[in-house]
């Protein structure tokens, strides 16, 4: 799911990470901007981006998303832990409904996506 560490442009002096998404039946606009907004939240700034979008005759279609990511410069995301949160959550973002990210993420960055879900789970 994670890649190896990229070698960084010239312009950018930190390693950068490869983050390889392969979603089946999304909106590839929807998927870019749910993947982009929680990038932002966790601070890692975008470098590069590649977006496909491949027909599959039995299954619909499988969006291929590529993003090239430059963490910040904190001690989490030099090891796995800060990996392996958001990487818990880019699995699940297929899945997430838009009023959670959008509480969690925009309304209330302080709020974890799982409290999120919970909160409008219990306000339905």
């Amino acid at each position: 799911f994670l890649g190896e560490a990229a070698p960084a442009p010239t312009a950018v002096a930190s390693p950068c990470w490869w983050i390889t998404m392969a979603l089946t039946n999304v909106l590839p606009q929807l998927a870019l901007l749910q993947v982009m907004k929680l990038l932002d939240h966790y601070c890692l700034d975008v470098v590069r981006c590649h977006l496909d979008v491949v027909d599959d005759p039995n299954n619909g279609n499988i969006t291929l998303l590529r993003v090239l990511a430059e963490p910040p410069q904190d001690e989490k995301w030099q090891t796995l832990e800060g990996w392996d949160k958001l990487k818990g959550y880019l699995k699940r973002l297929k899945w997430l409904d838009s009023r959670v990210t959008n509480l969690a993420l925009d309304k209330h960055p302080w709020m974890e996506i799982s409290q999120a879900e919970v909160v409008l789970g219990l306000a339905a």
